[in-house]
């Protein structure tokens, strides 16, 4: 991943409780202005599928997935969410 690459954000859910976990993912996303990148790290397959429950699917896209690793995942912000 060259410098060009690196996601604005960045969060390890590795031993973080999932709802914790949930919690801060929707600050961050929040916070994130459309296009900017998250990258989700140390993501099991269920916690994967509650952050698809928390985030409307249209606030967001993944760019990047299981192909390269299974706990590691990038979503881009497509659109505001509301608070």
């Amino acid at each position: 991943m060259t410098a060009h690459d690196k996601p604005e954000y960045s969060i390890d859910l590795s031993g973080v409780e999932i709802s914790f976990s949930l919690l801060k993912i929707t600050q961050i996303f929040r916070e994130m202005r459309v296009g900017e990148r998250l990258e989700i790290k140390g993501c099991d397959a269920e916690t994967r599928t509650d952050i698809f429950k928390i985030l409307p699917p249209s606030a967001c896209r993944t760019v990047a997935g299981e192909e390269e690793s299974p706990h590691r995942f990038l979503l881009v912000k497509a659109k505001s969410i509301k608070r």
